[in-house]
């Protein structure tokens, strides 16, 4: 221990040499180790630091981290990115092929009070969320546990999955887990956020069907997370709370039964079909229990140089091939290429989903109301004005817009309070219905990024506005801002029930009292409180 000590203080030492201060770290203590802390010169900026704690990390893991210049440092501060927009190149990329090194990985930075970012499956489309141009970029790719229990009644996934490769795994056994409807979305982000499925109507967000976590606090250690242990505060505060407590390396999530499902996608035009489409999504939310095993997630979409498309994304739980509560859906005039039918397994509809959301630069905004025609004209005429006003004129590599339109009954709300910890986190009203408004788009060039970004948020402020106005917000005024969905700007805690987040604030403070992953802390990007 003293070689390794010496060691420590030597490229810490290095690395501060223009300024040292030494202070202990309760937290570190039971390592022997003290800790060492530097106050760096402007001139310096983040360098000092981040070669700091990537060199320090090389020596500890020296196998796990990669450097510029490496194949695995471009694939896993670029490729594995879903969104262009979100490339950065760290000092140094971190692969951790355990819990344990994931722990090594926050006392490195620590040490050296180097910036660090996590990324898991890479589907966050916010700029600076899962990467850093600078520090060390935990990413979380070698963490890919997929296994079955013995009664398969659970499945253990790592974050660095994304939902196509559960329903693969699970189909050939009948199994199903809730997870996210494309395939392409990564694992832990939509579990710490909620996680929205075609069959949440009856089993609930993704995130009540998690049986347990594996974390590794902020002092590096590692502990199994349940709603029954010592840690059942943290359990509570992971569902729906993000990345503001700990990493998660791994999740055990409820199995259903579920062979087979109905499902599919189809598009259509014209005016006559939007209206009968915005009464079906209204009706169809709010009298989701009368079968609670349908689903459906809708979107109006604009491509240049193409009609305005209304798409249809349904699914439905079990093997009824012609479920009647779709029956009004089916009055809708669909386009030709559109696909309804029994799936050949719950792994086919992710696939057909994945296919259709593609592009190269992304960028999410999100809304929400409650659930009426009225707010669903808004929405169209809100739309569809600024696109053809603005967008079209200032974005010149815009590939598509959209607006996703989730309903969210409260059948749904009302699963989370069976989690075992007495409800998530959202504190929502639980006596109304809501739609949730994803406003998307893709585009290709970089230039524009400004530009599309402030008509994404001129979208959002808009229809917030208009909400407010017709009275038609709910949630008791607090705009519920689903933050898997949310733009970076956003600030989704504030729709959160009050209680709910001073519960939160506590449970961070408890787990993380030096505010590791806090606003300002070394973990950069998520949604802080």
């Amino acid at each position: 221990m003293r070689s390794l000590h010496h060691l420590v203080t030597l490229v810490v030492l290095l690395a501060a040499s223009v300024s040292t201060a030494v202070k202990s770290s309760d937290d570190l203590r039971g390592s022997g180790i003290t800790q060492l802390t530097y106050t760096k010169q402007a001139v310096f900026g983040a360098t000092v630091s981040s070669w700091c704690g990537c060199t320090l990390l090389s020596m500890l893991a020296f196998r796990e981290v990669y450097w510029p210049g490496s194949n695995t440092y471009q694939v896993e501060s670029t490729t594995k990115y879903w969104s262009t927009t979100t490339w950065n190149l760290p000092q140094c990329v971190f692969v951790p092929q355990t819990a344990k090194s994931v722990g090594v990985g926050i006392w490195a930075a620590r040490l050296c009070s180097t910036d660090f970012a996590i990324r898991g499956g890479g589907h966050m489309p916010v700029p600076g969320f899962t990467g850093t141009k600078t520090g060390i970029l935990f990413g979380l790719s070698a963490l890919n546990t997929l296994s079955l229990s013995s009664d398969k009644t659970s499945v253990f996934v790592g974050p660095g999955r994304n939902w196509g490769e559960v329903y693969s795994f699970l189909a050939p056994h009948g199994q199903y887990a809730l997870g996210g409807r494309i395939q392409q979305v990564g694992v832990p982000g939509l579990l710490l956020g909620g996680g929205l499925n075609f069959f949440s109507n009856r089993y609930g967000f993704a995130m009540d069907n998690i049986l347990s976590y594996e974390c590794v606090l902020a002092n590096g250690h590692v502990v199994i997370v349940t709603a029954d242990n010592k840690y059942r505060d943290l359990f509570w505060a992971l569902h729906g709370g993000s990345s503001n407590f700990c990493i998660v390396t791994k999740f055990e999530l409820k199995t259903y039964f579920i062979p087979k499902m109905w499902g599919g996608l189809g598009t259509f035009v014209g005016q006559p079909n939007f209206d009968l489409f915005y009464s079906f999504i209204t009706n169809f939310t709010n009298s989701a229990y009368v079968d609670k095993g349908a689903g459906l997630v809708s979107l109006i979409n604009f491509a240049p140089g193409q009609p305005d498309l209304g798409i249809h994304c349904a699914g439905h739980e079990g093997d009824d091939p012609d479920p009647a509560i779709f029956n009004e859906f089916k009055k809708l005039a669909f386009n030709d290429d559109s696909i309804f039918g029994m799936m050949t397994d719950t792994a086919e509809l992710p696939k057909i989903l994945g296919r259709v959301i593609v592009g190269q630069r992304h960028v999410f905004r999100v809304q929400s109301s409650i659930a009426s025609v009225d707010a669903l004209k808004i929405v169209h005429e809100t739309f569809y004005g600024l696109t053809y006003s603005k967008l079209v004129q200032n974005v010149p590599s815009v590939t598509s817009c959209a607006v996703a339109i989730q309903g969210v009954p409260v059948t749904l709300l009302e699963k989370g309070a069976s989690n075992g910890v007495g409800g998530n986190t959202f504190g929502i009203n639980q006596t109304q219905n809501y739609f949730w408004y994803n406003i998307y788009c893709t585009w290709a060039d970089a230039v524009d990024d400004s530009a599309i970004n402030a008509w994404v948020k001129e979208v959002g402020a808009d229809l917030s506005a208009k909400f407010r106005q017709a009275g038609l917000t709910g949630n008791g005024g607090r705009e519920f801002l689903y933050l898997n969905d949310a733009q970076g700007d956003q600030d989704c805690f504030a729709g959160y029930g009050p209680n709910e987040l001073t519960m939160m604030k506590k449970v961070r403070d408890k787990y993380d009292p030096r505010g590791i992953f806090g606003v300002n802390g070394l973990s950069k990007g998520g949604f802080k409180f």
